[in-house]
């Protein structure tokens, strides 16, 4: 029983997201898009892509949000990468 609260407080929780507010639906969803993509949810990518198409989104505007996340994720890869060689050697 506790899971339908749970299920019901993430699905108010995601319409909340999704009303109007400084952010048009497109750029939402395309947001949601590069977001799914990032962490590989592949349900995620499919219906954030059909939503961002009805949206009005372009396949070069989600091409370019997907982007946009690859390279948030490879800067985070190199961020925390980067620890490995600026460390000092404590052998």
């Amino acid at each position: 029983m506790g899971e339908d609260k749970l299920a019901d407080g993430y699905f108010a929780f995601h319409r909340a997201a999704y009303e109007p507010g400084l952010l048009d639906k497109k750029t939402k969803e395309l947001i949601a898009l590069a977001v799914a993509a990032a962490l590989r949810c592949e349900k995620c990518i499919d219906s954030h892509s059909q939503k961002s198409r009805v949206a009005g989104a372009t396949p070069d505007e989600m091409k370019e949000a997907i982007y946009v996340a690859a390279s948030v994720c490879a800067g985070a890869a190199l961020t925390y990468g980067s620890k490995t060689w600026k460390e000092e050697k404590k052998e």
